[in-house]
């Protein structure tokens, strides 16, 4: 059995620690972050369900509910 002070072994467990955290977040800065393109996300008024539809920009049909909506400028109303 190799022995060791409990200095010692707090301080590799903080340092791995400490080093598996760095390592996370350098992972996480270089993935590159979605960007939706705009007005593609809306959310249905009828059951509060958010999706993403990029084909239509004035009427869309919620994927849950399939109700219509309409869009008006910043609003999203149903039909």
């Amino acid at each position: 059995m190799i022995r060791i002070s409990l200095e010692l072994a707090v301080t590799i467990y903080l340092g791995l620690g400490l080093l598996v955290l760095i390592f996370w977040f350098l992972v996480e800065a270089s993935r590159k972050k979605t960007v939706l393109p705009r007005n593609t996300l809306w959310q249905c008024p009828v059951c509060f369900f958010f999706y993403v539809d990029s084909v239509s920009e004035s009427l869309s049909r919620c994927p849950r509910c399939q109700t219509l909506h309409k869009r008006e400028g910043k609003e999203v109303e149903y039909i």
